[in-house]
């Protein structure tokens, strides 16, 4: 550990360290996380030194929230011993990562700002007496990472007293307003992966964009309630199928030739996500839930013919059920398993922030904290633009970036800020927007990651026009609401839909098409993509054709996990295109004159439209998901976008119908088809 930066020797420690944080090491063992509060918080340290340099008052945070980790460790018993390096290994190594944690996803602490004194950390159930820094086999090893003497002369922490937690709380409900920062150390293995180390499974599953839509939707038409809780150091309850050595943290070194073993997932450790989802599956079936084959995310269950669902995502869960004493029960059931935090209603899930009316009639995700976020941090990259944009890209975007210039020249006025722009950053900040609350910005996010490898001064320009047009569209989201109230059948209401295009030949260097697809469900966008395609089509039928495979998986994907849970649909779904010559060979199986040569998969989706489609012709004027195509002139723009982001409601018997008006006619409104946000 000589080399480590991590590492520091306990006289520098000692030295920079004062008994102001022994205390606040005591005391901060009672609360999830140490909360600052005031002043503009310093950079998150890369390393224990660079932590130690820090100001006081925030070293002491990470100190005491150091403290607590190792602490958990102890807890759930996650190192057996110290033991003699066995013959033949060499231990893996470990940091600390440093955090300020949004304030909002932690213990005690609504999600709308308010701190939560009614739902504290919950614990399983132990006796008063019991410290919860202590395991009851503590006493048999020889030497854990928390039993090595405190590198600040404090000792070992000590465990707090039912009276400093009832002053806690009562000190927790005087207060309103959640504090600014919060400190948190992770202890990390430095699991790397070594040439010819492909023996361990390390996959783990996680929940879908699209699946938390679906059930948030059917939350709202089914009048469900819905829970938050996230569990607290959730690797460490998995245990390793074999034991893994580790040295020891920085500031408690283990002595010469000896390591830590290590028989519970750390993170860090990279079949530490695999072994997590595995406990967790185990205890959820368990409680009688079924765990569904086309998400391995999604659990349901009947009881008394009402639905429960959970809905697990690494650590954070969802749970659903019709009424707060089947709610509770599951709850409770968690609470006795693992140490989690009780969030309540769900507000925000994964950054995703839910608006859901009192009478359940509308629905509204957005993410416009993590929208202001990332254009005030980019902001100086497009300050070119006085005023927000109204559209994500220009018209003649394809143009533009199609255009062979070469690169600029440490002589042009430009250099600098091309060769400095962070290209990768902002696109990857943008598209975690776009597949989750703004698919008005997916076709654009889509292009310009076509240049991330060969990024030009055009590509990085429209990404500045992008996050331009962001920065005065932060509010937006994607809406959801019955077209009427009055209908009685799930199905009627969800009114499930599709709505397919492609743009033929788009791309100007390998003239292969773009694919869009738009799921409509509850008057809102459900699922949506834009895709370049991996072969080149020889006719605009053919992209037409090819373009239509990726909605039929999304809508079989979507019937298929309904009528896994009990919800299935008997009707047809529609399938609406603009392209008459691709409806007609999608129609008609024997007409294959002209798609013979097109792939075996394309041919699959004809063989639905017998059973589960019914295809249907839109005009190209009412397409929505040409906006995931190109790059709209803008009185297109302004037609399309407000159906697409589900802010008017256009229902799938209402687009029928509008396929007879006289050409040149406005689209028909119904007087409760709006439903502006």
């Amino acid at each position: 550990m000589a080399g480590d930066p991590d590492a520091l020797p306990f006289e520098v420690v000692e030295e920079m360290e004062s008994v102001s944080c022994v205390m606040l090491i005591r005391d901060g063992m009672d609360k999830q996380c140490t909360l600052l509060t005031g002043g503009e918080a310093s950079p998150a340290p890369s390393n224990r030194k660079e932590m130690l340099t820090l100001p006081p008052e925030e070293r002491e945070a990470f100190l005491a929230a150091e403290e607590r980790e190792l602490a958990a460790i102890e807890e759930r018993q996650v190192i057996e011993d110290e033991v003699p390096i066995p013959p033949g290994v060499r231990p893996v190594g470990c940091r600390y990562v440093y955090t300020w944690k949004d304030p909002v996803a932690q213990a005690g602490v609504h999600q709308d700002g308010t701190l939560n004194c009614d739902s504290p950390t919950i614990s399983p159930t132990t006796s008063p007496t019991t410290s919860p820094t202590t395991s009851p086999t503590s006493s048999k090893r020889k030497r854990s990472p928390h039993r090595y003497k405190c590198n600040t002369g404090a000792g070992e922490v000590l465990p707090p007293s039912p009276r400093r937690r009832s002053t806690h709380s009562t000190r927790c409900s005087r207060q309103t307003v959640a504090p600014e920062r919060m400190a948190k150390a992770r202890l990390t293995m430095k699991d790397f992966k070594k040439g010819g180390d492909n023996l361990r499974e390390t996959f783990a599953p996680t929940g879908r964009g699209v699946t938390f839509r679906l059930l948030m939707i059917i939350a709202t038409l089914c009048m469900l309630m819905c829970d938050h809780i996230d569990v607290n150091t959730a690797f460490l309850y998995a245990d390793l199928m074999k034991p893994m050595y580790m040295e020891g943290p920085p500031g408690f070194p283990c002595q010469p030739g000896f390591c830590l073993k290590v028989v519970k997932a750390l993170y860090g450790c990279r079949t530490a996500p695999r072994e997590w989802y595995k406990t967790l599956r185990t205890f959820i079936l368990t409680l009688g839930f079924t765990q569904t084959l086309l998400d391995p995310c999604l659990f349901f269950q009947w009881v008394e013919g009402n639905l429960c669902l959970v809905f697990i995502y690494v650590d954070d869960i969802l749970i659903f059920a019709n009424s707060r004493r089947q709610l509770d029960a599951i709850k409770a059931a968690f609470f006795t398993r693992f140490k989690c935090k009780d969030l309540g209603p769900v507000k925000r899930f994964l950054g995703v922030w839910i608006e859901q009316a009192r009478d359940f009639s509308t629905l509204k995700l957005h993410q416009t904290p993590y929208c202001q976020e990332i254009t005030s941090k980019y902001s100086e990259w497009f300050k070119m633009f006085k005023t927000a944009k109204t559209m994500p890209l220009p018209a003649d975007a394809h143009e533009r970036l199609g255009k062979d210039v070469p690169p600029p020249t440490p002589e042009d006025d430009v250099y600098d800020w091309w060769f400095n722009f962070p290209f990768l950053q902002m696109i990857g900040a943008a598209l975690y927007l776009a597949i989750n609350t703004r698919p008005d910005i997916m076709f654009a996010v889509c292009m310009l990651a076509r240049y991330a490898k060969n990024r030009t001064l055009a590509a990085c320009r429209g990404v500045a026009y992008l996050y331009s047009y962001l920065s005065g569209t932060c509010h937006l989201g994607v809406s959801y609401a019955a077209h009427s109230m009055m209908a009685l059948s799930f199905e009627i209401l969800l009114d499930l839909h599709g709505l397919s295009d492609s743009d033929w030949a788009s791309c100007i260097w390998t003239r292969r098409s773009t694919a869009g697809f738009l799921v409509m469900a509850f008057g809102g966008p459900l699922a949506w993509g834009s895709k370049l395609m991996a072969t080149v089509a020889a006719s605009s039928m053919e992209a037409e054709y090819m373009g239509a495979y990726f909605l039929g998986q999304m809508l079989l994907y979507i019937r298929g996990l309904l009528q896994e849970i009990g919800l299935g649909l008997t009707r047809k779904t529609l399938f609406f295109m603009d392209a008459m010559s691709a409806i007609q060979a999608l129609k008609n199986p024997v007409y294959h004159a002209r798609t013979k040569h097109v792939a075996v998969k394309w041919r699959w989706l004809a063989q639905h439209f017998e059973t589960v489609f019914e295809l249907c012709h839109l005009r190209t004027t009412d397409m929505t998901a040409d906006l995931l195509t190109k790059a709209a002139a803008f009185r297109i723009w302004l037609e399309l976008v407000r159906p697409l982001m589900g802010r008017v409601h256009r229902s799938s018997s209402q687009l029928v119908a509008a396929q007879e008006r006289k050409r040149g006619a406005d689209f028909p409104e119904e007087e409760d088809s709006r439903v502006e946000a």
